[in-house]
C-alpha cells in the first residue's frame, strides 16, 4: 500500500491524475494477446489461471420450452424470486418477491435459509398455483462455481464482498436444496434442476428472443462474460460430458479475474489507484479486471482520486459548516437528487456513509451541464464532508473551475471502464470468430452500467469499433443487444432447457 501511495504522492498536476486512466495503443495490444492467453489456460485448467471458463453443460434454448418456472436470483445483495410461465406468445412473469441479503452474514445456513424462506414465501403468495404442481427451479448464483453438472455446481470463493462460511468448497445447489427441505419444500415440489450464473441467464434470454445471441455479458455492480464454445476445445483435467451430447456448450468465464502481471509482479493494466483499492478490498490477490471496470469499485476508485487531489492541492475547496451551505437552493437540489438515487427524502440522502458514492453518482456528476454545475456541487456536500474538532461538519465548496476538474476525472475513471470493457469484448469477438467460426458474435449485455448509462454504451461501443479492425473483424459482425431481467428469465428459460433433458 505504501508504494501505491508513494506512486500516487508523485501527481503533480490534474492531467497527471487523468492520464494515469489513459490507454495507450501498446497496452491495448497487449491487453487482448494476454486475454487469449488466459482464455487458453482456463480451459486446459492450468494452474495459476485467472479465467476459470467454467464448463456449464448448458446449451442454447431451442426456443419451444413451455411450463412454469421458478427463478431464484442471488447474485449479490438483491435477491428475487421469480415464478415465470413459457409460452408461445413469449415469457409471462406470474409473480416477483424481492428483498435484500447481507453480505456480511457469517453462516451459511442462515444464508440459504434465507433465500428457501424468500422461495416459500413467494409460493405462498400464488394462490393460483396447485400445491401439488412441480415447479422446476433455475439458480442464477452469479458467484464462481466449479459446474459438474447442470444442476451441481461447487463453490470456488466468494466475490462481491461476501463472506458466508459453509460454503466454499459445497454444492450450492445441495445446499439450497436441503434448505428447502428445512422450510417444508420436498424435492419432489421444488427441484433445483439448473443453476447457472447471470451471464448465462443473460446469454439464455437473448438468444431465446433472438437466435444470433451467442455470449451473455455483464457490467454492473459487477462483471462477467460467458460464450458458445466447442466441446472439444475444452480441456480441463478431469472434465467429463455426463451424458452431455451437444458438441457445444456455453462457458462461464469468470472474467473479472482476468490479470497480467509484470516482470515485478504488478498487475500490467492497473494503476496506483486501482491497486490501492485492491489493498482495501476483502481479497487483494484476486479479480483485477473487475476492481478497475464494474460499479462496485469505480466510486472507490474516484474517493481515492479525489483524496488524492486533495491531498496533493489539486483540490483547495473552501470548508464551511454544514448549515451554512445549505441554503434553499442546495436543499431544492439535494431533494430533487434523492430520488435517483435510491433515497426517499434528503435526510437519507445526507446520511448516505462515503463508501456508497459510487458509478451511479459519478454519472450525476458526469452529466451536469447547468451553469455553476450545481449537481457536482450537491453530490460532493453529501459525501464529501469532514468532522471537525468538537464533532462540527463541515462541507466542501468549490469554485466552477474546481467542479469542472472533479467532473473530468470522473469521467476519466467512468471511460477507462467502459474502454476496458470495450477491449474485453473485442477479444471475445475475435476469438470466437476463430473457435466456433461465428459469422456473427451477438453480446447479449445486462447489467446497470450498460443500460442505464449512455456514455458508457456510446465509449463501448465507438472504442470497440475502433479496435476491431485492427484484427480483421468488420464492424458489422459484431452486435451488442441489450437485455432485460436476464439473470431472471434467463433462470426459469435454464430450468426449462434442464427440464426437457
Amino acid at each position: 500500500m505504501d508504494a501505491a501511495l508513494r506512486e500516487i504522492a508523485e501527481l503533480r498536476t490534474l492531467e497527471d491524475i487523468q492520464a494515469a486512466f489513459s490507454m495507450e495503443k501498446a497496452r491495448l495490444e497487449g491487453f487482448v494477446s494476454a486475454f487469449h492467453a488466459a482464455m487458453d489456460d482456463g480451459l486446459a485448467g492450468r494452474e495459476g489461471r485467472c479465467l476459470q471458463m467454467i464448463p456449464t453443460y448448458t446449451d442454447c434454448p431451442k426456443g419451444n420450452e413451455r411450463g412454469r418456472f421458478l427463478a431464484l436470483d442471488f447474485g449479490g445483495t438483491n435477491l428475487r424470486v421469480v415464478l415465470y410461465r413459457l409460452q408461445e406468445s413469449g415469457i409471462e412473469l406470474d409473480r416477483c418477491l424481492k428483498c435484500t441479503i447481507n453480505s456480511s452474514e457469517p453462516s451459511g445456513a442462515v444464508l440459504f435459509d434465507t433465500l428457501a424462506s424468500q422461495i416459500k414465501a413467494l409460493l405462498e403468495q400464488a394462490p393460483a398455483v396447485p400445491t401439488e404442481e412441480r415447479i422446476p427451479l433455475g439458480f442464477t448464483f452469479s458467484f464462481p462455481v466449479q459446474q459438474t453438472s447442470i444442476c451441481s455446481g461447487t463453490l470456488i470463493h466468494w466475490t462481491k464482498e461476501f463472506v458466508a462460511a459453509g460454503v466454499i468448497d459445497h454444492d450450492v445447489v445441495a445446499l439450497l436444496q436441503s434448505a428447502l427441505a428445512r422450510v417444508g419444500i420436498p424435492a419432489t415440489r421444488v427441484p433445483v434442476t439448473a443453476i447457472a450464473n447471470d451471464t448465462v441467464g443473460t446469454l439464455m434470454c437473448g438468444c431465446y428472443e433472438d437466435p444470433t445471441v451467442n455470449s451473455g455479458v455483464i457490467f454492473g455492480t459487477g462483471t462477467n462474460a460467458c460464450y458458445v464454445e466447442r466441446v472439444a476445445a475444452i480441456q480441463r483435467p478431469g472434465f467429463t460430458l455426463g451424458g452431455y451430447t451437444s458438441p457445444q456448450m456455453i462457458v462461464n468465464m469468470e472474467w473479472g479475474g482476468f490479470a497480467s502481471f509484470d516482470a515485478e509482479g504488478r498487475e500490467a493494466f492497473s494503476n496506483a489507484f486501482d491497486r490501492l483499492v485492491a489493498l482495501k478490498s476483502a481479497d487483494p490477490s484476486t479479480f483485477h479486471f473487475e476492481k478497475k471496470v464494474s460499479g462496485r469499485y469505480l466510486g472507490l476508485i474516484a474517493i481515492e482520486v479525489l483524496a488524492a487531489a486533495h491531498r496533493n492541492g489539486l483540490l483547495q475547496p473552501r470548508w464551511v459548516p454544514r448549515v451554512d451551505a445549505e441554503d434553499d437552493a442546495v436543499l431544492q437540489r439535494l431533494a430533487s437528487l434523492a430520488p435517483r438515487f435510491g433515497f426517499d427524502s434528503v435526510e437519507m440522502l445526507r446520511g448516505a456513509a462515503q463508501e456508497q458514492f459510487d458509478s451511479n453518482h459519478m454519472a450525476r456528476i458526469v452529466e451536469d451541464t447547468e451553469p455553476g454545475l450545481p449537481t457536482t456541487a450537491a453530490v460532493l456536500q453529501v459525501f464529501w464532508r469532514k468532522e471537525e474538532e468538537g464533532g462540527a461538519v463541515t462541507v466542501p465548496v468549490y469554485s466552477e473551475e474546481q467542479l469542472r476538474a472533479v467532473q473530468a476525472l470522473c469521467r476519466a475513471i467512468i471511460v477507462r471502464s467502459a474502454r476496458l470493457f470495450a477491449l474485453a469484448l473485442t477479444a471475445l469477438a475475435v476469438r470466437m470468430r476463430d473457435s466456433i467460426r461465428a459469422a456473427k458474435v451477438t453480446f447479449a449485455i445486462d447489467g446497470s452500467l450498460f443500460r442505464k448509462e449512455a456514455l458508457v454504451r456510446r465509449e463501448v461501443r465507438a472504442f470497440m469499433d475502433a479496435c476491431l479492425p485492427q484484427y480483421g473483424v468488420p464492424l458489422d459482425a459484431v452486435a451488442l443487444v441489450e437485455s432485460d431481467d436476464g439473470s431472471g428469465k434467463g433462470a426459469a428459460i435454464i430450468a426449462a432447457t434442464a427440464a426437457a433433458q
